[in-house]
């Protein structure tokens, strides 16, 4: 056997700067992500879809379409008919293969808010640099 060593190419400060589970870097980066997910968790379908741009809407339905037998309930049944037999609901659950599209409202917003920040962020940050090669 040939002993090798791993070479640290510092993946491991951007693994953990992608981390998930660093929630310090994560508030810092995204303020109120906390209270916006708390409040937009709280809403209707309804009023998370007046939130919404059409288009945030459009594509929100395409990818819940597309992981939801293209929304049908009907569908879905049949699937799970297909999987587990005519008695699937003894077997599993209909919610655990068959998601609300609020889930996708909410991913969509969530997205769009850190979206925000980023840009607030790099504008800064060009202002910052501006300012620094162009002195008064």
């Amino acid at each position: 056997m040939h002993h090798t060593e791993e070479a640290d190419r510092g993946e491991n400060t951007d693994q953990q700067e992608l981390c998930v589970s660093d929630r310090t870097a994560h508030v810092s980066k995204y303020p109120f992500i906390e209270e916006f997910s708390d409040l937009i968790h709280s809403l209707s379908t309804q009023e998370l879809e007046d939130l919404l741009t059409p288009n945030q809407i459009r594509l929100a339905k395409s990818f819940w379409e597309a992981e939801n037998y293209g929304g049908s309930v009907d569908k879905a049944k049949k699937r799970l008919e297909d999987i587990y037999g005519p008695m699937w609901f003894k077997e599993t659950s209909f919610r655990d293969h068959f998601s609300v599209i609020r889930d996708y409202y909410i991913s969509f917003l969530l997205i769009d808010h850190k979206r925000q920040w980023d840009e607030k962020a790099k504008k800064e940050k060009l202002a910052t640099l501006n300012q620094e090669n162009n002195p008064s």
